[in-house]
């Protein structure tokens, strides 16, 4: 639910309203903290580590 939060909110940085408020807010302070690569290697992670979690 987190991953799907932040993608939505990176991928539509220009239309808060389709990701949430939630969304929006996590997006700007983690590019505030971290930047777009950041972002970008922790969705990976995130990505990866729960797919090897349920086995695809």
């Amino acid at each position: 639910m987190i991953w799907t939060i932040i993608f939505s909110g990176y991928i539509s940085n220009y239309y808060p309203l389709q990701t949430g408020i939630k969304g929006f807010e996590l997006n700007s302070l983690l590019k505030a903290y971290i930047g777009d690569t950041g972002i970008i290697i922790i969705l990976s992670f995130i990505l990866l580590t729960s797919a090897a979690i349920v086995g695809i």
